[in-house]
């Protein structure tokens, strides 16, 4: 059983936002780019399913996958050189709270 001090991610394509310690956590759909050039570049990004694709002689490859980390500033170098999302690809962001040290 979930006990009360446990995060719990829904499977829903809808933004959740968690505060866990100094820190916000948003789990969030991607199915544009623009989702990663949004981000702060030192926000940590977790794929939680899905990745960024690239087609290479007609046959797309899953580029990160679920359990990649990066921080945003990386991942933003990645996907600029890559064609687009895995279907159904999910992101959680890990960003230090500005009133934090």
């Amino acid at each position: 059983p979930k006990s009360s001090d446990c995060l719990w991610i829904a499977d829903t394509d809808q933004i959740q936002e968690f505060t866990v310690g100094k820190c916000t956590v948003t789990v969030e759909p991607a199915d544009m780019l623009d989702v990663v050039k949004s981000k702060n570049p030192t926000d940590i990004i977790v794929f939680l399913n899905g990745g960024l694709i690239k087609t290479i002689e007609g046959r797309t490859h899953l580029v990160t996958q679920p359990g990649d980390v990066g921080l945003a500033q990386v991942v933003q170098q990645v996907a600029s050189e890559m064609d687009g999302w895995a279907q159904d690809t999910v992101l959680m962001t890990i960003k230090k709270n500005k009133d934090s040290k």
